[in-house]
């Protein structure tokens, strides 16, 4: 039997053309969600690998650089299966919903190439907060708690939870407030957690 032919569509990323076809994490799942994989454009043709920045819930993230360009982006990578893809689309669409919070890592391409799943993100400062426990002073800390009660409430008010916060997943912007990243295992909220105010 031939092979059913997939919707095609073309977008571009940085101005690179990338064409894509949507398929379904399962056949036997009528609840998969559609996820866009490159079928004619190949990752490393417009992202160059630099150093690897770390491992997530469900990936590795790399430090990329846009070919021909001076800009940087965190890659994180994650092998494509069923869950995976679940996983995967559910990150993507949590990041969206949060896209316009500066306290949350920005999405800024998310797709699948042969047997991975990619999800491009802006970079932030080279210290997480794990790195700089031991070198923060008392006022330092407390400033910083107090941005990262406000990220989590904010959060939490678009009826989010995190459910993997720690001292290795708060990064910090150029102005050094925090960002919350990995949402790899984030979930969203009850009726009965969702903040009223």
């Amino acid at each position: 039997n031939p092979k059913p032919q997939t919707p095609e569509t073309t977008f571009f990323i940085f101005g690179f053309p990338i064409v894509m076809n949507e398929i379904k994490s399962s056949d036997s799942n009528p609840e998969a969600f559609p996820v866009m994989f490159i079928d004619s454009s190949n990752v490393e043709n417009w992202l160059e690998d630099i150093d690897p920045l770390g491992e997530g819930a469900f990936g590795f993230v790399n430090l990329v650089k846009l070919r021909g360009t001076d800009k940087l982006f965190a890659l994180k990578r994650m092998r494509s299966n069923n869950f995976s893809i679940l996983k995967f689309r559910e990150e993507q669409r949590i990041l969206q919903l949060l896209s316009d919070l500066p306290e949350v890592l920005k999405l800024e391409a998310a797709f699948g190439y042969r047997e991975n799943l990619y999800i491009l993100t802006e970079i932030c400062r080279e210290k997480n907060l794990n790195q700089l426990i031991g070198e923060l002073k008392p006022l330092e800390a407390r400033w910083i708690a107090y941005h990262l009660a406000q990220a989590i409430h904010k959060v939490h008010t678009r009826g989010v939870k995190h459910n993997d916060l720690k001292p290795g997943n708060i990064l910090f912007g150029e102005d050094f407030r925090p960002k919350l990243c990995d949402f790899g295992t984030a979930s969203h909220l009850s009726f009965e957690e969702t903040p009223s105010c």
